[in-house]
């Protein structure tokens, strides 16, 4: 019940869709973990064992952000006295760190190879890939372009927008909300 009290006043039409989601999935693991509980009856030590059990088959990233969002459910609860203390203070985050395994980056040699392969022959598909690769854009703003976006005399790409694809389905802001000009 607090979780739908503090979302509801704190967090929905507040965040974007994506993080709104964030919070459905921590309250969605709290809830698997402890049931339907008071929250005043949840220990630092059962708290620690919640973080202990995501861990087992959750990346360290997955950990942190539930943890965050529980983290900020409790923050409030405190403010509004519905507990003493936050469980989740202090808390030491357990979960596999991917950061080590997973590739950051095409090796320069394999990009010329990439950019060859995507100029054999043209498809929307291909002309998108060899942008973002030549660019640097985040996919929701590649397919956010428009005409009007392309200063083709001047060489130069005005990024301004997004496309928000998995819920609206419009033009949103970029992510961190700036503009900014890319000279091709």
């Amino acid at each position: 019940e607090f979780f739908n009290l503090f979302f509801d006043t704190y967090k929905k039409g507040k965040v974007s869709h994506a993080t709104e989601d964030l919070y459905t999935y921590a309250y969605e693991e709290l809830i698997d973990y402890f049931g339907n509980v008071f929250l005043e009856s949840i220990t630092k030590l059962q708290y620690q064992q919640f973080i202990n059990y995501l861990g087992q088959d959750s990346a360290l990233n997955t950990v942190i952000t539930r943890h965050r969002k529980a983290r900020a459910m409790f923050n409030i609860a405190v403010a509004l006295n519905y507990m003493k203390m936050n469980p989740a203070t202090g808390a030491k985050m357990a979960g596999k760190d991917l950061s080590k395994e997973k590739s950051q980056f095409m090796e320069a040699d394999k990009v010329g190879l990439l950019i060859a392969e995507l100029q054999t022959s043209f498809s929307v598909a291909r002309g998108v890939i060899l942008l973002a690769v030549q660019t640097g854009m985040r996919y929701e703003e590649l397919i956010a372009l428009t005409w009007f976006d392309i200063d083709l005399k001047n060489r130069k790409i005005m990024v301004n927008k997004a496309w928000d694809y998995k819920y609206t389905k419009t033009f949103c802001s970029t992510k961190n909300k700036k503009s900014r000009e890319i000279y091709i």
